[in-house]
């Protein structure tokens, strides 16, 4: 009895160790987790992206371009993209109408040949 108890304890502590994960193909953190992470980042990219749309009527400092491909490369590209017609901003701007949607779609292709 006692020794299932140390050796459920040991599988408990190997469990929670600090080894870093190096399988990709099986997510260990929670969908619900990985689903809440992805909407924060994209509320955060509309806002900032509203924020500089504010700003440029108001002819104030900007926040810079690198900064909302940034936002799009950790993955707030819906969130950008919506923001872009929403508050009618960088829709004359190629490199954003093109950009982020490509960037969008490649991140779901790597997702899914992680996954698969």
């Amino acid at each position: 009895m006692v020794l299932e108890e140390i050796c459920d304890r040991q599988i408990e502590i190997n469990h929670f160790s600090s080894k870093p994960n190096t399988d990709f193909g099986e997510l260990k953190m929670p969908k619900s987790y990985i689903i809440l992470i992805l909407i924060t980042i994209n509320l955060i990219a509309l806002v900032v992206s509203g924020i500089d749309k504010y700003k440029a009527k108001h002819k104030k400092w900007r926040i810079s371009e690198k900064t909302l491909f940034i936002l799009g490369l950790v993955g707030g590209c819906p969130g950008l993209y919506i923001s872009f017609f929403l508050f009618r901003h960088k829709t004359k701007h190629l490199k954003f109408m093109v950009g982020i949607p490509a960037i969008f779609v490649m991140q779901v292709m790597a997702f899914y040949l992680l996954i698969k």
